[in-house]
């Protein structure tokens, strides 16, 4: 399993939720305690987002900037912890859940592979007759 955080799946409003979610659930958290340092740079980069967020509701371009900024340090920070979360829980699906980021199966090949010989698509095969039909 894989920590998935795809962050065009979250609005404004969702990303601030993700984050204060992931927060709850890694506070404290036994199996991560050499990420609490990043928390703590979370929790400002949330509030930080939150405000720039409140700001953008007078419809200001440049607020509307900073938004984007913040949003931008938000999800760097997410990232980040994501990327030490995958490296301590070893793929372990349990442990990753227990932080509040979503898991996500590795790609695999689903049945056998095939390999036909080109030989197989003879040329007689394209020279098969084909009918013209019309509707009158």
């Amino acid at each position: 399993m894989i920590v998935d955080f795809s962050t065009t799946k979250y609005t404004d409003a969702r990303l601030y939720s993700r984050a204060n979610h992931i927060i709850d659930k890694m506070d404290g958290n036994p199996h991560f305690a050499d990420v609490q340092p990043l928390l703590a740079v979370l929790r400002e980069a949330t509030t930080t987002y939150t405000a720039a967020l409140a700001k953008t509701q007078s419809g200001s371009k440049e607020d509307t900037a900073i938004k984007n900024q913040a949003r931008a340090a938000l999800i760097a920070i997410l990232k980040q912890i994501a990327a030490r979360v995958q490296t301590i829980s070893d793929g372990d699906r349990t442990l990753i859940l227990s932080t509040g980021y979503d898991v996500n199966k590795k790609w695999s090949k689903v049945g056998p592979s095939v390999n036909l010989p080109i030989s197989n698509y003879s040329k007689e095969a394209t020279k098969a007759p084909f009918i013209l039909c019309a509707t009158l």
